[in-house]
């Protein structure tokens, strides 16, 4: 029979960098939600922002005018959900508008702020415009007089989408109560897009959700190119000098650097005034002139009539822009 050696029985092991004769490099690990995998791409995200966007400030004109009074919209945020967990996030009661996208067989959903319904509805109808204390299902009148006033928000989100694709909707229900409200089913993924309106310092929302189906038709390929190309193209003339009106108007920090110097701790520690620390640069060198953190030229100290002054003598080029 064999017989074990006892000096390699107790022998320590090795560690496994010795083995290999360097240390491993620990792998890069991505978290994956195999439960609700991320179904948008990048330039899908990039879109659907520049639609909802574009659908904010639409909105933001049409609710001002109608009002009389300034009315923000703000995208805060889009999110991919289960349809239930998106019902499951919705109050009761709430005020859903089920609509339909015109050419598919899909349906959408406009969640408005029961609140802002009221409110709305009481400025149009010449009252004062109050925002109710508690919310309270909205009756089938006010539903049909908010249907009428929602078809204009319709018509901005048709505009929004229109670069994009052709997405025209019809309103063909109204709910109270999510649950009662099955576009997809529950497992199946959906979008929401969350905008914040802001009226008389008071806060409401109105959420927009699309069945992953509706988008996948959609945002294909083609027309993500396609918008691409075009956001990419040249710029409009009038857009071109509105940009550079505005940025020519901006204000920057110009900083200049008279020089450095190395000391120890100590030494900094019993500086006191009238002591006097040498710069690492002569009085004639050049000295370096920064905009923000980049350093945009070279320059020399002088007057100009009784200011102080910098003369330019080189300006950096955008590679040395880049390296710094």
């Amino acid at each position: 029979m064999p017989t074990s050696d006892p000096d390699v029985d107790k022998a320590s092991p090795r560690p496994l960098t010795e083995v290999l004769g360097k240390e491993r490099v620990p792998a890069k690990v991505d978290e994956y939600n195999f439960r609700q995998p991320r179904i948008f791409s990048q330039d899908q995200v990039r879109l659907l922002n520049y639609v909802h966007e574009a659908f904010a400030r639409g909105l933001s004109v049409y609710l001002s005018n109608r009002l009389r009074t300034i009315v923000e919209v703000r995208l805060q945020a889009i999110e991919q959900l289960a349809y239930a967990d998106y019902v499951k996030s919705c109050d009761v009661p709430s005020a859903l508008y089920v609509t339909e996208a015109r050419q598919t067989e899909h349906k959408a959903v406009f969640e408005v702020d029961p609140k802002f319904i009221l409110f709305l509805l009481d400025k149009q109808l010449g009252g004062r415009g109050e925002f109710p204390e508690e919310t309270r299902p909205v009756s089938a009148i006010e539903q049909r007089l908010m249907g009428k006033l929602l078809d204009q928000a319709y018509r901005e989100l048709t505009s929004a989408w229109g670069e994009i694709a052709t997405m025209q909707f019809e309103e063909v229900g109204f709910e109270s109560n999510a649950e009662f409200v099955q576009i997809v089913p529950g497992t199946e993924p959906v979008l929401v897009a969350r905008l914040k309106l802001m009226a008389y310092e008071r806060s409401c929302f109105l959420n927009v959700c699309y069945p992953y189906l509706l988008l996948k038709q959609t945002l294909g390929r083609t027309g993500i190119k396609q918008w691409l190309s075009r956001s990419r193209g040249e710029m409009e003339t009038a857009l071109k000098n509105l940009y550079e009106k505005e940025l020519g108007e901006s204000e920057v920090e110009l900083r200049i650097e008279l020089g450095d110097a190395k000391i120890r701790l100590s030494e900094l520690l019993s500086l006191e005034v009238g002591d006097v620390v040498p710069l690492a640069r002569r009085a004639t060198d050049d000295i370096d002139v920064y905009i923000g953190s980049k350093r945009f030229c070279r320059a020399r100290l002088g007057k100009a009539g009784k200011y102080q002054a910098i003369g330019i003598t080189e300006i950096v080029n955008q590679y040395q822009h880049d390296a710094d």
